[in-house]
């Protein structure tokens, strides 16, 4: 990224869409929150769009300066993944330009781009949204290389009270300050965020007593489009990272293939430790004789190796390295996912049929 280049993350979530645009490492972020319809048609697409440009307006922003994307969701599925995508594409931005994040990853990021202090111990995330209360817990390892950080996510209860707002207001701070003393009791805890439209109001007087007793406590809206923006500038480094994220949808697993040279040699086609949908690679080999691809996975956590045989016997027999394959392997999970391979032929020696052969697998 140039200097002049800047980062839009937007975090879309059932009700609401919260937008951050932020500049390289100078995080001073301009942030905006925008209701969504909560049907899952192709208007919600639509005011996704036209609540970017509305906001690109308001900041007086030339969209042409952007030069990355991130999109988070609370539950990242492939076909959610490919239309948000799609209807981005079609507005302009590039897919190149385009990552995607859940919140889980974005809490953590989030978190790990704060002084180390607030993540000693255990981190505590509260989402409400006026009705449903989620949690996210954040730990990390010390003693593994490279460092671990651990995140899970799950509702905790609703907060259904048909009563006036004053009223309400009592019983929230009741009912969630009875929830937090609870929790945060268990464990050591270093902070604690709260976001969500369901904290607004003024109404934390005694909850708030609980989570700032011995630790610090932030509350704001953009906790996850915020995140999405450090995900991104984490992705600018271009260098190996000293940390493992510990996630649902973090893929374990690097694949690739066995160079039979003079030196047996691993040769990587993805990497580990990415969530599955930013999980995918291709390599080109000039194979030996066989009538098969073997790629190989490897568990980089408890160091397993799995092997995935792609059968390619149809291209029939040739001469001893002159063929040239390209393989593609992409993740559809943390544990499955499509190999492809493609016969390029070689050269003038061997047309290329431009066959494809695909085999699904799905890891232990």
């Amino acid at each position: 990224m140039t200097e002049n280049r800047w980062i839009l993350s937007a975090d879309i979530g059932e009700k609401n869409l919260q937008l951050s645009l932020c500049q390289n490492e100078q995080m001073q972020m301009k942030d905006e929150l925008f209701p969504l319809p909560e049907e899952e048609t192709e208007k919600k697409e639509a005011a996704v769009m036209e609540h970017v440009w509305t906001f690109l307006q308001e900041q007086q922003f030339d969209h042409g300066k952007i030069e990355k994307v991130i999109l988070s969701f609370e539950h990242p599925l492939p076909d959610q993944i490919k239309t948000m995508r799609d209807t981005f594409v079609e507005a302009g931005f590039s897919k190149e330009m385009l990552g995607v994040i859940s919140r889980e990853n974005a809490f953590v990021h989030y978190v790990i781009h704060q002084e180390p202090s607030l993540y000693e111990h255990t981190v505590l995330l509260f989402d409400f949204d006026g009705t449903n209360l989620f949690g996210y817990r954040l730990e990390h390892s010390k003693k593994k290389t490279p460092k671990q950080f651990r995140v899970e996510a799950g509702p905790i209860g609703s907060f259904q009270l048909l009563s006036s707002t004053q009223e309400k207001g009592r019983l929230y701070d009741e009912h969630f300050s009875s929830i937090a003393r609870q929790l945060l009791s268990r464990e050591v805890v270093s902070a604690v965020f709260l976001t969500g439209e369901g904290f607004s109001g003024g109404w934390l007087d005694r909850s708030l007593k609980v989570l700032c007793n011995g630790r610090r406590a932030f509350i704001g809206q953009n906790l996850f489009s915020g995140g999405g923006c450090y995900y991104a500038l984490s992705q600018k480094e271009e260098k190996e990272t000293d940390y493992m994220i510990l996630a649902p949808e973090t893929v374990f697993y690097e694949s690739g293939v066995v160079d039979s040279g003079k030196e047996e040699q691993f040769v990587p086609i993805t990497k580990a430790g990415k969530a599955w949908y930013e999980t995918k690679g291709a390599i080109e080999v000039i194979p030996e004789r066989g009538k098969k691809v073997e790629i190989v996975f490897s568990n980089v956590m408890t160091k397993e190796k799995q092997v995935e045989a792609v059968d390619i016997s149809k291209l029939g027999k040739r001469p001893r390295k002159t063929g040239r394959l390209h393989i593609e392997v992409e993740f559809l999970g943390n544990r499955k996912g499509l190999i492809l391979v493609r016969d390029e032929g070689f050269g003038a020696f061997v047309p290329a049929t431009h066959q494809v052969f695909l085999k699904e697998f799905q890891l232990l």
